[in-house]
């Protein structure tokens, strides 16, 4: 038996499409993944970030013009379909050869082509737009808005 702790090892994320999270539900917008590609956390809470400062200025935006304030139901909400759960490692720059694999550097997410990212529910088409075209620049490979009608 070993007495070292095993370090994750990293696997190719290109290999096929993964089947889950692939599906819609009715009366909300998507965006999702046209290619595969590695998701960090520091990338997903960037996305995060802007997505939510977008959903809240929609809502005072709505609050302003109705004139009424109704806790019980925003006008948006997000969903996250990710977590970064796999520990990417590196070794130090300048380090020499040797002495084992590196200290755990940043978590990631493999996702993989037609993954749905994010969800947008209760939002109109200009609001999901103006979402998509926000986190557009903030993720390393190209992604689509969809919308599930059915």
């Amino acid at each position: 038996m070993n007495k070292y702790y095993k370090k994750f090892h990293r696997f190719n994320v290109a290999l096929g499409g993964n089947q889950s999270r692939q599906k819609f539900t009715n009366g909300s917008f998507f965006i999702r993944a046209v290619q595969s590609f590695i998701f960090k956390k520091t990338q997903i809470d960037a996305c995060r970030k802007v997505l939510l400062k977008i959903l809240k200025a929609e809502n005072k935006l709505l609050e302003k013009k109705t004139g009424l304030y109704n806790n019980n139901k925003a006008f948006g909400s997000l969903k996250i379909c990710l977590f970064p759960s796999y520990p990417m490692s590196e070794k130090p720059k300048e380090a020499r050869m040797g002495k084992g694999k590196g200290a755990v550097a940043y978590f990631y997410f493999p996702v993989a082509r037609g993954r749905i990212i994010f969800e947008l529910n209760n939002v109109t088409e200009r609001v999901a737009l103006s979402c998509f075209n926000s986190i557009f620049p903030k993720i390393p490979s190209r992604i689509r808005l969809a919308y599930g009608k059915y």
